[in-house]
């Protein structure tokens, strides 16, 4: 996951110009040409944004290629989304239900596609829920009814559902909705990862898997840092901080007790977000 905070000043730099261009007494089809932007350059540059969502694919493609089994108990259950009344919480839970959409994505086969189709639906109820202007009816069709659909193409599809939400937040609602989306979405995944079997430490795969993501836990920190004016920011920004200064104590490895005092730390952020 990039969570490289600089590029937003790139983007912003890019849409201060567009702004000035149309607001400039040149003719229309002057102001044409000089807006126009070639879209694969802007989707090249989004990529280097603050996304959470490569992450919890990346932990979960890895969980798969270990041989780590499918555990659908361990997902947000959607019968919680009707909890999640405010916006904050729904951007939140957005983030987390997008981890699991992609769990259950990696793991597509027919014995879960049920669980692709209901976490589709949930995360598409928050995410209009939180007035995000995207059509996704397509896209979830496909994702519902093609029960041959290739998991490449699933995971393009979730890919386009959460990112564009994500990016929409930022860009055009609140960008401190997108940060909480951002730390759903990573929780999730580390929750996944560390919970996948009751005996995860034994496992040194996972163990590996988990302090990989202390990188990623890093740039989480400097993105969401930008919005700590924010009362709830602040306060999962400081369970964050915990965590990171768990992770920096090690020596480049995770003793049993270091791994068990992380996932306690995972579970108590899980926990304030799910409630």
């Amino acid at each position: 996951m990039k969570l490289i905070s600089k590029h937003w000043i790139i983007i912003s730099g890019v849409a201060i110009l567009l702004t000035a261009c149309n607001q400039s007494d040149q003719t229309k089809s002057e102001d044409k040409s000089q807006t126009m932007i070639d879209k694969s350059e802007i989707e090249e540059g989004l990529k280097d944004l603050s996304n959470p969502l490569p992450q919890p694919f990346e932990v979960y493609t890895m969980l798969e290629d270990i041989g780590a089994r499918y555990l659908r108990d361990i997902m947000n259950p959607v019968s919680n989304v009707d909890n999640y009344v405010s916006a904050k919480s729904k951007a939140l839970n957005a983030g987390v239900y997008a981890a699991d959409l992609g769990y259950a994505t990696i793991y597509a086969n027919q014995d879960n596609q049920d669980d692709v189709n209901v976490y589709s639906k949930t995360l598409k109820t928050l995410v209009d829920d939180l007035g995000v202007k995207l059509d996704y009816a397509g896209l979830l069709e496909n994702v519902n009814d093609d029960s041959e659909i290739s998991k490449d193409t699933l995971v393009s599809i979730v890919s386009s559902i959460y990112y564009d939400a994500y990016t929409f937040l930022y860009r055009e609602s609140e960008s401190s909705l997108a940060a909480l989306m951002a730390v759903g979405a990573w929780t999730e995944g580390m929750y996944i990862a560390a919970n996948i079997s009751d005996d995860a430490f034994q496992n040194t795969s996972i163990v590996k898997i988990i302090f990989q993501q202390s990188s990623s836990l890093a740039g989480l920190i400097d993105f969401v840092g930008n919005f700590k004016d924010d009362e709830l920011i602040s306060m999962l920004l400081a369970d964050l901080e915990a965590l990171k200064t768990q992770f920096d104590a090690t020596d480049g490895s995770l003793s049993e007790q270091q791994f068990a005092e992380i996932n306690t730390s995972i579970k108590k952020l899980r926990a304030s977000i799910l409630l």
